[in-house]
């Protein structure tokens, strides 16, 4: 220890040690005009990038690296300190349970459009508002697949739209109905999602890691484009192979689970869906018989498809109130079977069925169309978000409610609903949807990772 700058820390009340905690807290950070990083792959991008860190924390007792030595030699050549401590004071300062190897206090630095250097490169490319990206490469693989290979109708329009997470499911309920073909395509996907999803994401992530063409946190953002469990599945496959970035890798991950449900509700509404249709009209417009399958199908059953503009909730206020509550009920009980006390939930549940009985109703006196499920979402991110009378009460009653308890009874309606002609459609599609629905999975993470490896 006789190094300059460099000293070993053994106690938790250590001011140093109290001074790094803070930085965890967004109005230290500010105060101090630092901020913590933790990973040794993270700290070594930064120096390549030419940011070296104030000071640099190491676990005593770590393996020995060359990347590892080449963070202290930059550090002691910019006049930093560099402190010795033990896994468990690292883990204080951190928050983790299992906190990586190394953490450095970087000088924050100006991150605007203004601040760059143009003349530095031909061209730069920077990433505005960036969400759910990943649908761009579902349906420039999955759709003209469906269409043009698999001859598949409408139904590739439900299928290829996303990735078929409870959102999508309830934007395709509510545009045109799950009875038609475009429903049958979303249900279609999702079950064969919910059957092999979690295997096909972790296979991807552990084969795409193991090329080495992607920064692994790249491809733990793409794992946030899946559901709850594909997410579990593919971090668990990326932090196997990475250890030592295990929280890294699943922050990220959570990030961009957390990212994908708030806000791309709206990407696959406005964007991706629309986007989805006109592909769909381009690739459809030569073929012989401009009918789709479903139409065919319609003819054989001597069926028609039910408008959806008769289904929609908000048409009848009075009937889906009574209905929201029957299910909200059914939630309830369901919440409880899963393990959770029985009045300790009831706040949350009440909650949810008032967030959703005001976006119906918004929905029903707008002038112009716009799905409820979208209004009941920005209603229910509007009153939970910070600063919002009332937000924090809501979120501790809402973090009592198991959000995948809740769906299931919701779910097995739907399956209910299923009549004779829904399954025709599936025993005439369903090897089709089970190659459609692989390619969506593999599409959606590509374009995701792609995206997510050029703006790292």
């Amino acid at each position: 220890m006789s190094d300059p700058g460099r000293r070993l820390i053994t106690g938790f009340s250590n001011p140093t040690v109290k001074a790094l905690r803070a930085l965890r807290e967004k109005k230290h950070r500010k105060a101090a005009g630092t901020f913590l990083a933790e990973g040794l792959r993270l700290l070594t991008d930064a120096l390549e990038c030419g940011h070296v860190p104030q000071v640099l924390v190491l676990a005593s007792g770590r393996d020995p690296h060359p990347l590892l030595d080449r963070l202290e030699q930059a550090v002691f050549a910019a006049g930093g300190e560099v402190i010795e401590t033990s896994a468990d004071i690292l883990g204080k300062i951190t928050g983790k349970d299992n906190p990586q190897a190394v953490a450095g206090v970087y000088d924050e630095f100006d991150t605007s459009l203004a601040a760059l250097d143009r003349a530095a490169a031909p061209i730069w490319l920077v990433a505005q508002a960036l969400r759910d990206p990943g649908n761009l490469g579902t349906m420039l693989i999955a759709l003209p697949v469906a269409v043009l290979v698999l001859k598949m109708g409408r139904e590739t329009i439900g299928a290829t739209f996303s990735v078929a997470r409870e959102p999508n499911i309830a934007i395709i309920a509510d545009k045109y109905g799950l009875k038609g073909p475009e429903g049958i395509g979303v249900m279609g996907v999702y079950v064969v999602g919910t059957m092999f999803g979690t295997l096909w994401f972790a296979l991807m992530a552990g084969y795409l890691l193991s090329l080495d063409i992607f920064d692994p946190r790249a491809l733990a953002m793409a794992c946030g484009v899946g559901s709850g469990s594909m997410v579990a599945a593919c971090s668990g496959a990326l932090t196997a192979m990475m250890p030592e970035m295990g929280d890294s890798l699943l922050a990220f991950a959570g990030a961009s689970n957390l990212l994908t449900y708030a806000t791309g509700l709206y990407v696959c509404l406005f964007l991706a869906l629309p986007m989805a249709e006109w592909l769909y009209k381009l690739l459809t417009r030569n073929r012989a018989n401009s009918t789709s399958t479903d139409s065919a199908l319609d003819a054989t059953l001597g069926a028609s498809v039910s408008d959806p503009d008769q289904e929609r909730p908000e048409k009848n206020l009075g009937q889906t109130a009574v209905a929201v509550a029957i299910v909200c009920a059914v939630a309830w009980i369901s919440n409880i079977v899963n393990g959770a006390p029985l009045m300790q939930a009831l706040p949350g549940i009440i909650i949810l069925y008032v967030m959703s009985m005001i976006g119906l109703g918004i929905a029903r006196i707008m002038p112009f169309y716009l799905p409820s499920i979208a209004w009941v979402s920005l209603v229910s991110i509007i009153a939970t978000v910070p600063g919002f009378p009332g937000s924090a009460w809501m979120v501790s009653q809402l973090s009592h409610v198991n959000f995948l308890a809740i769906v299931t009874p919701v779910l097995a309606y739907a399956g209910l609903a299923l009549a004779n002609r829904e399954f025709t459609m599936f025993r005439k599609t369903g090897w089709k949807l089970i190659i459609t629905a692989l390619l969506v999975f593999t599409g959606t993470f590509l374009g995701s990772a792609i995206i997510a490896q050029i703006f790292l």
